[in-house]
């Protein structure tokens, strides 16, 4: 019983914040999304010790881009 209450309690979900993270050039929102989810990924991959491992499944930017510039202002958060 303890062991499947200790494996419970490591399926479930966390969310986290990341802020910094470069935005995607691409086209498409399909390919930024891709993008981000890989840039997630890798720097998830960079903190974890050897042996862990975390499964990204999902990724969005929680503000809306400012499509009225060509530039981005501020780097919106992941």
């Amino acid at each position: 019983m303890v062991g499947s209450v200790f494996k419970d309690a490591l399926d479930h979900e966390i969310r986290v914040v990341i802020q910094g993270l470069p935005e995607s050039n691409a086209s498409t929102l399909k390919e930024r999304i891709s993008a981000d989810l890989a840039m997630v990924q890798h720097l998830l991959n960079d903190i974890l010790h050897s042996g862990e491992k975390v499964t990204v499944r999902a990724a969005f930017r929680i503000e809306k881009k400012d499509i009225e510039s060509s530039e981005i202002v501020r780097l919106r958060p992941i």
